[in-house]
């Protein structure tokens, strides 16, 4: 699968290549049209089940780094979050009391996320205990 995703990549590039030349050149037929990629095979994703994840939750220790690390996977995991989004989160796009965030995600599309009973609870003693003692410069984001 990964050979006919590197050649599928390849022949794209071929496409936007040839498709910009014959926009540049209306006189040059555009001859990449008739290479086609190859099937990729379709598998379903690996995922853990509830017991796993609860067995991972439960694996932190009680200090500040791994809470802070245990905070990143249940806000990951419990609200669906791309990790560019999670890097991008604000502590204004967060709102705890109403329990939900917003971000921006693919193509700058705004998403509201409901947030689960527990996420709140660990992002509220992220905010409380690590995340006020480690932010020395009031950064925005909602992790530092």
């Amino acid at each position: 699968d990964h050979i006919a995703s590197s050649v599928n990549r390849m022949i794209a590039s071929i496409h936007s290549f040839h498709l910009q030349i014959s926009i540049a050149h209306p006189e040059i037929k555009d001859v990449s049209l008739l290479i086609h990629g190859m099937k990729s095979s379709k598998h379903l994703p690996v995922y853990l089940s509830v017991d796993e994840v609860k067995k991972v939750f439960s694996s932190f220790q009680d200090n500040p780094i791994d809470q802070y690390n245990k905070t990143i996977l249940v806000v990951l995991y419990s609200c669906g979050l791309r990790v560019s989004e999670l890097c991008e989160l604000k502590l204004n796009d967060v709102h705890l009391a109403e329990g939900i965030l917003k971000v921006k995600g693919k193509g700058d599309k705004e998403r509201v996320i409901p947030i689960s009973s527990y996420c709140i609870s660990q992002m509220k003693y992220y905010l409380d205990s690590i995340r006020s003692v480690w932010d020395v410069k009031n950064v925005s984001y909602f992790f530092v």
